[in-house]
């Protein structure tokens, strides 16, 4: 597999987990859906943007780190909070782990190949 193709396959899967996992925020009440919700909106139509229509450019590279890195975040903000095990441990639970531990994991493997990326670009405009 193309390591170009491998990057956009992992930063779509961290785009829909983040997508899923914010659903189960809205579905739990974690997250009300309101009018500040096109910033999530927003969010996710950039990183969607960046990956797939920006691939192997600089500029995709780029918003696939913020993305990657955001992702990350995201599941660490989680876990600070102090009814998370309450929320783990309540119906749809599992699920609610799942997606924050995979969010996690992606969105990091996104950022690491975006980075790559951008050094492998970085090196052949400098060979040239």
């Amino acid at each position: 597999m193309r390591l170009s193709t491998l990057r956009t396959i992992v930063s779509v899967l961290a785009v829909v987990l983040f997508a899923a996992h914010w659903t189960d925020d809205v579905v739990r009440a974690i997250s009300p859906f309101g009018k500040t919700s096109i910033f999530g909106v927003a969010i996710l139509a950039v990183w969607a943007y960046g990956t797939l229509v920006l691939a192997e450019r600089r500029a995709g590279y780029i918003i696939m780190l913020i993305g990657g890195l955001f992702g990350t975040l995201i599941p660490v903000v989680h876990w600070q909070g102090v009814h998370i095990n309450e929320m783990a441990q309540a119906s749809g639970g599992w699920f609610f782990s799942f997606a924050l531990i995979m969010l996690a994991s992606t969105s990091a493997f996104s950022a690491i190949l975006a980075v790559h990326g951008l050094i492998a670009q970085r090196k052949t405009q400098t060979a040239s």
